[in-house]
């Protein structure tokens, strides 16, 4: 929608490294923008017990008369996923399905009121059970957007494939180090935050309307 945006951040610790420094871009370049930052680490879309992202998300769209929603979030996810007592074992086609399910609620409740959702892919994660989810959740997450006709911006151009290791750091053209990741291989280093950043910039330039 042309005219000033409410813009909310979901996710987890990935879009809490992103959101502050977006907003910071943001609120320079729009002083008329609303924005409010809702991360939280260790939230994901599998376990609601604590927090319920699709829920919040709903309440917060009707609450502050949103136009767009950025989530970002994944690593916490590759669990189990019980549903009505019925346990879906990571990473089976149950699992991914009932995932799916959980996106389709996002998708669902800001879709009836017309707002635009732009959802962040994983990029490269460690080995294991975290590279493992991340391949089915990106698949996911690209699969609902379209679905649902909303945005899908992916982060492995920027931070590194899903199909090749983790790279800690890299050489730019002047043969400078720069570090990409954290020590954990999962959170971002400022470059790649930065990265980040300029990419979700870009993307909300280009769809100022709808």
């Amino acid at each position: 929608k042309p005219g000033p945006q409410r813009i909310l951040f979901a996710g987890d610790s990935m879009m809490q490294g992103v959101a502050p420094l977006l907003m910071r871009e943001l609120a320079r370049e729009h002083p008329d923008w609303e924005m409010t930052d809702l991360s939280r680490q260790s939230t994901g879309l599998t376990v609601r017990r604590h927090f319920d992202w699709p829920q919040r998300i709903a309440q917060e769209i009707d609450a502050r008369q949103l136009t767009l929603v950025a989530v970002f979030l994944g690593p916490n996810d590759p669990w189990d996923l019980v549903v009505d007592g019925q346990r879906h074992v990571f990473p089976s086609t149950g699992w991914a399905w009932r995932y799916a399910q959980r996106v389709d609620e996002i998708l669902a409740a800001a879709s009836r009121r017309q707002v635009r959702v732009l959802w962040l892919g994983l990029p490269a994660m460690p080995d294991g059970r975290l590279r493992d989810g991340a391949v089915i959740q990106n698949r996911v997450f690209h699969e609902r957007a379209k679905a649902w006709r909303t945005d899908y911006l992916a982060t492995e151009p920027l931070v590194g494939k899903l199909s090749e290791p983790v790279r800690r750091h890299e050489e730019d053209e002047q043969g400078q180090r720069v570090n990409l990741r954290a020590q954990d291989g999962v959170h971002f280093a400022p470059a790649a935050l930065r990265r980040i950043r300029d990419a979700l910039l870009t993307h909300l330039d280009k769809a100022k309307t709808p």
